[in-house]
């Protein structure tokens, strides 16, 4: 082989190395995106599904291969600002995401057809059907969690004619429904304090992430508490005031100064006007 030959042999070795190096680069970048973005990188995660006809949550809890469904009929609901802390609040279950289908469109009986990859992947690509913090590879998540699960009717599904329904009948169904089984072993205690003039907010609160697995030891009010944020103990308890964030995107900061639980949620005087109309 001449040497002319093999200069141009090595500069092509040298060039295909490059383009593979980079190619390989994009494919770590691009999935470190996704799965900077994905919403559902917890145990547990609480999808919304909105239609004319109903509202329903679907609760997963990977560790525990358990599925939720809870079902609010005939309600006419109006999204309020987009805003899943709000709707958390109102439904008494900490949300992560939700996904709108148009009018006179539904999807269907909560089944294993709906945790189908086509259909997944259909809701994911439909631009008609909204989403809000459900990316691609959360809706793969669901796909592969759902695949681990034989759904339980008789335990796994509850139903309520209006939210009315809801607030009186929920508090008083199992404790495990919508209960996250990674965080109630760890039993980590949890404070709420209120500090706008909406009564009974705290309360309301407390006993949402009380139905997921918190320890909820203290309830209580502090009308110069103007900004929202969630206090953790020490660095022990990041993944879980990183948990309450995922549904009350305050920022995180390392405090002791409420004293009484690991992570105090500070429910402040910037936020009161997004909680207008909640009784």
């Amino acid at each position: 082989m001449t040497k002319d030959k093999l200069h141009s042999l090595f500069y092509l070795k040298t060039f295909l190395f490059f383009l593979l190096f980079v190619l390989a680069i994009s494919f770590v970048v691009r999935i470190y995106s996704l799965l900077k973005d994905s919403s559902f990188n917890k145990n547990t995660f609480n999808v919304l599904i909105i239609t004319d006809k109903d509202v329903r949550v679907l609760g997963f809890d990977e560790k525990a291969k358990k599925i939720s469904v809870l079902t609010v009929k005939n309600e006419s609901y109006e999204l309020r600002k987009e805003n899943i802390m709000i709707e958390s609040v109102k439904l008494g279950v900490p949300l992560h995401g939700y996904i709108v289908y148009p009018n006179s469109k539904q999807p269907g009986i909560i089944d294993a057809n709906f945790f189908s990859l086509p259909n997944l992947i259909n809701i994911y690509l439909n631009s008609n059907i909204k989403k809000k913090n459900v990316f691609f590879l959360d809706f793969i998540k669901m796909y592969l969690v759902a695949g681990d699960i034989k759904m339980d009717t008789s335990s796994s599904i509850l139903s309520y004619s209006s939210t009315e329904e809801l607030d009186s009948s929920l508090p008083k169904e199992s404790g495990e429904f919508f209960r996250d089984s990674d965080l109630s072993g760890r039993k980590t205690s949890l404070q709420v304090i209120n500090g706008t003039s909406v009564d009974g907010l705290g309360g309301r609160i407390g006993a949402m992430f009380s139905r997921v697995g918190f320890n909820v030891v203290s309830v209580g009010t502090d009308k110069n508490a103007d900004e929202s944020r969630i206090y953790i103990r020490n660095n022990d308890y990041k993944i879980d005031g990183e948990l309450v964030k995922k549904t009350f995107d305050f920022p995180i900061e390392l405090s002791s100064e409420y004293g009484v639980a690991s992570i105090t949620i500070v429910i402040g005087e910037d936020v009161e006007p997004q909680f207008e109309g909640i009784e």
